[in-house]
């Protein structure tokens, strides 16, 4: 290992110093104008932000350790634009953490720190919204990715929403290499967070004069007992990977088609006066707002999602059906959210007269939604007869009801989805802790409101996907809810 020299630094890392931190160089050790931070980033900015003419804040993260004023935004820089999509690394350090919190052979595919960035940063740093703007995407961890004059392997691949730069993207995007120390466009400086949280800072100098540290990349190191750094010089090396002060800086690619990146736009367009006015058709015109499709994602609601059960998470819904005739939108929680019995005791029942259905529109209901949530939900007929059951067998499925909250059928599990792939589906951390069973693959069984061979029984989605049923006072079987949303209300 390379001798580190720790020198106290704080840096205070303020939106308002944006304009005195160094610039992206698209070649390393060049300066360029000093970036213009911005949220409403477009193919078009983002392709320009490459060059080093742009920045781009995204997400909040603690970073001036003073956790009285809250978190600061995050600045970004962009390195590549594919289509809509951008590939952004942080500009700074902001945490440190070792690659693996135990010493012995890793990849990056089973490291400690892959697991924190996608699960504690990933929350911690991002809302639910700016969340659905990260898109997950295959990363290499092949041979080619790592350097050349080391043998260890990489690993597997893996598919990541946050990940750290492999040694080939260092050397395409930073221009790192084993043997260039004076690498100024790939030198880093760790936020005043990260200082105190471990990273090592040194006598080594970004452009704008502060201190650097190291920083992990993904790709294993001589051995698979170390992992790949980018230097306080600027060069590639390797330390431990339970080294505790390497820097962590996050790497993840943005939907500029998303949800969040046309709002950040439409807001900024909507605070720049219009050369002409607009008329009242124009200013609501379908251009300001993106139309509801089927297999879009909606939030709405809130409900415990990590293990603990103490959080107040918004429930992410998938659409189904878009009734532009009624004015309404059928969606489906896209994660399986609790467990519960479909009946508290094994007797012959219908949807009409279980108990699942008793909570979904009692304490589900008033748990999951505020007041006025509760108005934007349709009542409806829900349709149980034989139609919506198993031809094969002559079960009754009981009275029809109307319902707030529901679960789909048989029929309709077949219908809206099109193949067992698209059936699958993973409870959220809290239901697998409620008891909810986990299969191997990470997938879950859900309940459906028909019943199974008979009305001792229920129809479920398996794990993988396929029909199957359960006893209906199985207690280890999750509950995807359905409902009913007015297509005008502010939800869409």
């Amino acid at each position: 290992m390379r001798i580190k020299t720790a020198v106290t630094v704080v840096l205070s890392l303020l939106l308002a110093l944006v304009s005195s931190a160094p610039a992206y160089a698209g070649t390393p050790g060049t300066a360029s104008a000093p970036p213009t931070p911005q949220i409403a980033l477009s193919p078009e900015s983002a392709a320009e932000a490459v060059n080093g003419r742009g920045a781009v804040i995204f997400g909040n993260y603690e970073q001036d350790n003073n956790i009285g004023n809250g978190k600061e935004p995050i600045e970004w820089l962009v390195l590549e634009v594919r289509g809509d999509r951008a590939l952004l690394i942080s500009k700074y350090g902001l945490d440190a953490r070792p690659y693996n919190t135990e010493h012995g052979e890793v990849t990056w595919e089973n490291c400690s720190l892959r697991k924190w960035l996608n699960g504690e940063f990933l929350n911690d740093a991002f809302t639910p919204e700016e969340q659905a703007a990260i898109v997950q995407m295959p990363v290499d961890n092949s041979e080619g990715q790592g350097y050349g004059g080391w043998s260890a392997a990489g690993g597997n691949n893996t598919e990541d929403r946050v990940f750290l730069l492999s040694c080939a993207e260092a050397n395409k995007y930073l221009g790192v290499t084993f043997d260039n120390s004076d690498n100024m466009g790939s030198r880093m400086s760790p936020t005043a967070y990260a200082l105190q949280a471990g990273a090592l800072s040194s006598g080594m100098k970004t452009t704008d004069g502060a201190p650097t540290c190291a920083w992990w990349l993904r790709s294993s190191g001589y051995d698979q007992i170390s992992a790949a750094v980018v230097y306080i010089d600027g060069s590639l090396y390797y330390n431990h990977a339970d080294y505790v002060s390497g820097c962590v800086r996050p790497a993840l690619w943005v939907d500029l088609g998303s949800d969040f990146f046309i709002g950040a736009r439409t807001s900024a367009a909507a605070q720049t006066p219009a050369v002409t006015p607009m008329s009242a058709a124009t200013q609501t015109s379908a251009a300001t707002k993106k139309p509801v499709r089927v297999g879009g994602k909606v939030r709405f609601g809130h409900y415990p999602q990590t293990a603990g059960g103490k959080d107040d998470t918004p429930i992410e819904w998938l659409v189904l059906e878009v009734d532009t005739e009624n004015r309404r939108v059928l969606v489906i929680s896209r994660y399986a959210l609790d467990r519960k019995p479909y009946n508290s005791g094994k007797k012959n029942v219908t949807w009409e007269t279980c108990t699942l259905r008793k909570w979904l529109n009692g304490t589900f209901l008033d748990m999951a939604f505020t007041e006025q949530e509760r108005k934007e939900i349709e009542t409806t007929k829900v349709d149980n007869s034989a139609s919506q059951g198993y031809s094969g067998w002559s079960t009754d499925g009981g009275n029809d009801t109307e319902d707030r909250i529901f679960l789909l059928s048989y029929a309709e599990a077949w219908r809206y989805f099109d193949n067992d792939s698209d059936r699958q589906c993973r409870p959220t951390e809290y239901a697998a802790a409620q008891g909810v069973y986990v299969a191997g693959n990470g997938n879950c069984w859900w309940w459906l409101r028909s019943p199974g061979s008979s009305q001792s029984s229920a129809r479920a989605v398996h794990d993988r996907g396929a029909r199957d049923m359960s006893n209906v006072d199985g207690d280890n079987i999750a509950v995807r809810p359905v409902l009913w949303l007015n297509l005008d209300s502010g939800i869409f």
